[in-house]
């Protein structure tokens, strides 16, 4: 037996990669700009953002720090990823967040003796890295310091927001750096102890600043003054801020601090209680107790510090207490969006966790139903509260010197459950209300043995058993499946060859597979044949063949990509043509228009609301100019066809990460429907049904 060792490479489109996927909006773009300023010793940082003649977007950034030179050239700027060594920068870790702006704006940077212009549009666009490069130019000229013109691309200027939104964002990210930054002649950061109202409270260790803020309803943690958006402490119990002294070991996007290696987070969280004195805990129950309700933030932290100690040692009021139990948090959210609170919790008979993006939302909508249970998704924070009870359990094996059960202690039902009956203990040591001594203990449902109980209700239906219309509509379908088998025979072959077609009946499905021999459509589906919908059930066919596992479990990864490849892939115009002219049916109407490439992109997607999905329509959007704009001038709520920016976002997170959201089954389709319509033209999508102009696509949001 030999071996040998190979090295690690880099892909060629990795800096396409590096360059597109970091980018997250001009704003945080230009304030990557302004920390290379700061790491380049400058002294102050001035800039202007203005509206050209044509109303594109335009930025220039000049500071008075040390510039580059044609060795720093061609060692850094040319190169991504250049490490820097112990200390020679403030902010700087990874030397690729210049690449931010390069997704926005054509820039030239001017500095010393050289000017250098980026414009690498184009094969951003393509994904491609033959041409990712820039210009150098030698001046005759010396400029002191550097400076850096941004000339936004054209067709991204009106998705950029205004320029009182673009300084506003910049403002709130860099609140405490260290020198003065101007934008348009107005300083927009503050010394410390000039953004304090009167009852704050600013407490300096060797690691940070804790600025305590009875009035603010959340924490947030600044690297050297600049914000870190998803950075948190478990611990922390206070509202305000934290302004670490030193750098935090955080993610090339900045977003996160890196908790397991960042010594830094470790110091100041070992620290964290111990700056919250009695007097500012009372002093925030007060701030709170004026608004009836505390925040979700602070009640989290008040639960996860009851977890901790025996619930004897609480050293909280009976009042704010209460107060923390009648508070919806986000941490117990049910499948639709709604928080729970503790109260609401205890009196619940029944619990079933979901794991997110991992379940049908008419499934569950149906074990709802028929087992009136509460129906949460599993979160982060909830692993989190487990980890403190788990903690404090340990300790109290150990003081009685018995060995630590860590078989159950790590078990999450086991953990889930114990959660669950200390919460209700804490309910029932405050309140007031005998109810919940007469509840039993509640019960732990499994989505998995619960979607079983609600599947079972499928059956096929004898052909001899269906009328004259049933009949027309199996024998349609059939011959759909033969002209698409006879079509892509690659795909069928994939799919371990042709199916047999039959028609069912089932309560929850449109359509079924065995995976090997039949696919059996609902007998509801007549109503799309009805409706000249082929593309509905074309889409149906096609997804029935792209499973290739027990159709009970669900929708994996896997298979969303089989789906949605083949499907943007080929184009399905000439097959549906096909069937119109043999059932002489699909375009009686001459009105009607089939949908091009990019409705049909939208239709492969209409039911499969996965992050791959959220990130392909991202991109649809953006082919289309299509942007979030605010609904109200001045205001900074954006929305697009009804959905706001922010949830957005949320679908396009990293599913690991606490801010994504899984998008609700309706609110997608009906983003996607407002999409086609506003396409064609049409105010909405009930314009467009009204015209009659989709009977290719659908003419109704069904579920396909």
């Amino acid at each position: 037996m030999t071996s040998t060792t190979k090295k690690f490479k880099l892909h060629p489109k990795f800096i396409v990669n590096a360059i597109e996927q970091q980018a997250n909006g001009l704003p945080k773009a230009i304030v990557e700009l302004i920390m290379n300023s700061i790491d380049a010793n400058a002294t102050q940082i001035n800039i202007k953002l203005w509206l050209n003649a044509k109303k594109h977007l335009q930025f220039e950034i000049i500071d008075d720090g040390k510039g580059f030179t044609k060795k720093s050239i061609d060692e850094y700027f040319a190169m991504f990823g250049a490490p820097h060594e112990e200390g020679d920068a403030t902010y700087g870790k990874f030397r690729i967040g210049r690449g931010q702006v390069f997704n926005y704006a054509i820039t030239t940077w001017t500095s010393n003796n050289y000017q250098l212009k980026v414009d690498i549009y184009k094969p951003l666009r393509e994904k491609s890295d033959e041409e990712l490069g820039f210009t150098i130019t030698r001046l005759a000229k010396k400029f002191n310091g550097c400076k850096i013109s941004g000339y936004i691309y054209t067709n991204i200027t009106d998705s950029m927001g205004s320029i009182t939104e673009i300084i506003e964002e910049i403002q709130s990210i860099i609140k405490y750096v260290q020198i003065p930054v101007f934008i348009n002649k107005n300083q927009i950061n503050k010394n410390i102890s000039d953004c304090l109202d009167s009852e704050c409270k600013i407490i300096e260790d060797d690691y940070a600043y804790y600025i305590l803020d009875p009035n603010s309803d959340s924490l947030k943690v600044y690297n050297i003054g600049v914000w870190v958006p998803y950075a948190r402490f478990k611990n922390a119990i206070f509202k305000g801020s934290i302004i670490s002294k030193s750098q935090f070991k955080i993610t090339s996007s900045r977003n996160e601090i890196i908790e397991d290696r960042c010594e830094l987070f470790k110091n100041i969280e070992g620290k964290i209680r111990d700056v919250v004195d009695p007097t500012f805990i009372k002093l925030t129950t007060i701030n709170e107790k004026k608004n009836k309700k505390l925040s979700s933030k602070l009640a989290l932290g008040m639960l996860a510090n009851i977890l901790k100690n025996p619930l004897k040692d609480c050293r909280y009021d009976k009042e704010a207490i209460l107060m923390m139990l009648n508070t919806p948090l986000d941490v117990f959210t049910d499948y639709k969006g709604y928080k729970q609170s503790l109260i609401d919790i205890s009196k619940s008979k029944a619990i079933m966790m979901l794991i997110r993006s991992d379940y049908d939302v008419l499934v569950v909508e149906k074990i709802e139903k028929r087992t009136n249970c509460l129906i949460l998704e599993e979160t982060y924070d909830i692993s989190h509260l487990q980890g403190y009870l788990r903690t404090r359990l340990i300790q109290e094996y150990i003081d009685k010197n018995e060995q630590p059960d860590n078989e159950n202690l790590y078990d999450y039902d086991y953990m889930l459950m114990k959660l669950l009956s200390e919460f209700k203990d804490i309910v029932v040591a405050y309140t007031n209300y005998e109810m919940f001594t007469d509840i039993p203990p509640v019960t732990l449902l499994n989505y998995k043995d619960e979607k079983e109980k609600v599947c079972f209700d499928r059956k096929i239906i004898d052909q001899k058993d269906l009328n004259n219309e049933q009949t027309g509509f199996l024998e349609f379908l059939k011959k759909l499946n033969t002209s698409f088998c006879d079509a892509y025979p690659d795909f069928i072959n994939d799919c371990y060859g042709k199916r047999e077609i039959f028609l069912g009946k089932s309560e929850l499905d449109n359509a079924w597979t065995n995976m090997t021999s039949n696919i059996v459509f609902d007998i509801r589906t007549i109503s799309f044949y009805q409706q000249n919908s082929y593309l509905r059930l074309l889409l149906i066919l096609i997804h029935e063949y792209a499973h290739l596992l027990d159709d009970e479990e669900g929708h994996n990864f896997e298979f969303y990509e089989r789906f949605h490849d083949f499907v943007i892939r080929n184009d399905f115009i000439p097959l549906l043509e096909s069937l119109s002219s043999s059932n002489n049916s699909i375009h009686s109407n001459s009105s009607s228009t089939a949908p091009d490439e990019t409705e049909l992109k939208l239709l492969a997607m209409i039911d499969q609301p996965t992050p791959q999905n959220a990130r392909e329509l991202y991109n649809i959007l953006h082919d289309l100019n299509y942007s979030f704009k605010a609904v109200e001038e001045g205001k900074k709520n954006k929305e697009l066809f009804g959905l706001s920016y922010d949830t957005f976002n949320a679908w396009l997170a990293d599913p690991k990460s606490t801010r994504y959201r899984n998008p609700k089954l309706q609110t997608w389709q009906s983003f996607i429907y407002e999409t086609i319509a506003k396409k064609r033209g049409f105010n909405d999508f009930n314009a467009m049904v009204l015209s009659n102009v989709f009977n290719c696509g659908t003419t109704t949001k069904e579920k396909v």
